[in-house]
Formats: structure tokens, C-alpha cells, sequence
């Protein structure tokens, strides 16, 4: 098995930021880059992507190929970019799209190209890709946060100056607290600011997850039942059903304003009850 290299994740994460429009979080960079050790290449890696929701909201299936080269070329090329480039770029999808490549293909491809690109018409598409990169592993590395987040990039263009402003808020929005609970009984409690409890193995009868204030993140990752455990003052819940269908009680839990199915096996459910 080979490791993930500098940039190797850098590429995980230019193809992601690409696809998705989202700052990929510690979950979805770890993923992609166990596929990338398990020996998975990046086109195979940008298919799997394809099928995410993500995906589909930024590129619905109905698009024509046309209305996909045009939302594309918006996406990676910003309005720096000379006309003429613009155009050839918009052409270049389209004649790739009907030479039978598939969009996650054709993704991949531009990706790599913008990224290696010594060519002065593309220079500020190449740094502002290379911006978004640096905050999204900034998000996800040194913040320490699992979810995905299209605020982290939303304001990062070709300007060093954004991608550096886009840090300092990362810096007063979120606080890089990380808990990981155990196989054995766990009473974690969060600071004041923006926590992440991952609870990779599931929970364990009688544990306590406190978030505190802020808006904290409870990463579970779960078959079958979930065994009781007392959340408090958690605003979003991540779920992965792996391998089977999960179910979770959340009878007197209060404060969750989001559940989220992640990257669940095979298309597993998951079903919350008794949210107050």
C-alpha cells in the first residue's frame, strides 16, 4: 500500500473542492485518501464522487452538456480570465463530453490541467484553485473539523489576500477541540467554542457527550442500535450506517438542528427517533 503524499492529498482535495463546491472536511479527506492508499487512481476516485448528493446539487443530472460546460468553466475560471480562454475552455467540455468522457471525467482532466498549467491566461484560475486547496486543509487539518464546509471557500479567489482572510475566520468561528471517544465508557465536554466528538467505533453504554457552547459536531459511525448514551448541547449530528441500517433514540436530546446520512455503506438508512 502506498501513503498518501503532500500532493497526492492536494490533488484528493483540488478534485473534491472541483466536484462538490465545498470545503472537504476531516471525513471526506480521510476517505478519499483510503481509497487512494487501497489503490483506487483519481478517475476512480472522481466516479465515486459523482454519485454524491453534493455532486448532483452542483451538476444535476438534467443538465445538458452545454449548461454542464458553461456551469464548469464559471466554476474553475474567474472572471480574470481573457474571453478567449473562456471560450476554447467552454468548447473543450463540451467536445470532451460528446467524445463519450463522462462529467467526472472530464472534471478530472481540467483539474490536473489547471493545476499544472504554465499558461498566463489561466494563471489566476490555477491560484485561485491553489487558494481553495490551502484553506480547505487548513479547515480540515489544522481546524480539525469533520463536516464539509462551502463557507470556509465561498470568499477564496486568486488573491493570496482572501485565502489569508478566509484563515482568520476560521480562527474566530472555529475552535480546533477534538474529542475521540474510546471502546470504553467516555464523559467528554466541549469548550466554548466549536467542537467535533468522532465516535468512530459507535458509543458505548453510558457514554456522555457534552458539546458546550458553540456549534458542535457529533461524527457516529454505527450498525444495528445505537446504545443509549447522553448527548447534550450538540447541534449537528453525523451518521454513517456501516455496514447495516442504524437506528438511534434521541428521546430528550434537544438542540440538534441538523442529522445528516454520511457515507453510508451500500446505501444503508439511517433512522433518529424522538427528536424534540
Amino acid at each position: 500500500m502506498a501513503l498518501i503524499t503532500t500532493e497526492g492529498r492536494n490533488e484528493l482535495t483540488a478534485l473534491y473542492v472541483a466536484m462538490i463546491n465545498v470545503a472537504p472536511g476531516g471525513t471526506s479527506l480521510t476517505a478519499m485518501v483510503a481509497s487512494a492508499e487501497g489503490g483506487k487512481t483519481l478517475a476512480q476516485i472522481a466516479a465515486d464522487l459523482a454519485k454524491d448528493a453534493g455532486f448532483a446539487a452542483n451538476f444535476p443530472g438534467f443538465m445538458t452538456g452545454q449548461e454542464f460546460a458553461d456551469k464548469l468553466v464559471l466554476k474553475l475560471l474567474p472572471s480574470t480570465t481573457p474571453a478567449a480562454a473562456l471560450t476554447w475552455s467552454t468548447n473543450w467540455v463540451t467536445s470532451q463530453l460528446n467524445g463519450g468522457k463522462s462529467r467526472a471525467q472530464v472534471i478530472t482532466e481540467a483539474v490536473l490541467a489547471l493545476r499544472a498549467s504554465t499558461l498566463t491566461n489561466y494563471a489566476d484560475a490555477k491560484a485561485q484553485l491553489a487558494n481553495k486547496v490551502d484553506v480547505s486543509l487548513y479547515y480540515a487539518i489544522t481546524k480539525t473539523q469533520a463536516a464539509d464546509s462551502a463557507s470556509a471557500v465561498a470568499s477564496v479567489t486568486a488573491t493570496a489576500t482572501t485565502a489569508t482572510a478566509a484563515k482568520t475566520a476560521l480562527d474566530s468561528s472555529v475552535t480546533s477541540g477534538s474529542f475521540a471517544l474510546t471502546a470504553n465508557t467516555d464523559t467528554l465536554l466541549g469548550d466554548s467554542g466549536n467542537n467535533t466528538f468522532n465516535a468512530s467505533a459507535g458509543f458505548t453504554v453510558g457514554d456522555s457527550v457534552d458539546g458546550g457552547a458553540g456549534i458542535d459536531t457529533l461524527v457516529l459511525t454505527m450498525a444495528g442500535v445505537s446504545p443509549t448514551a447522553t448527548i447534550k448541547n450538540i447541534e449537528i449530528l453525523n451518521i454513517t450506517a456501516s455496514p447495516n441500517p442504524a437506528s438511534i433514540v434521541l428521546t430528550g436530546v434537544t438542540g440538534i438542528t441538523d442529522i445528516n446520512n454520511v457515507s453510508s455503506a451500500n446505501g444503508a438508512t439511517v433512522t433518529a427517533t424522538g427528536v424534540d
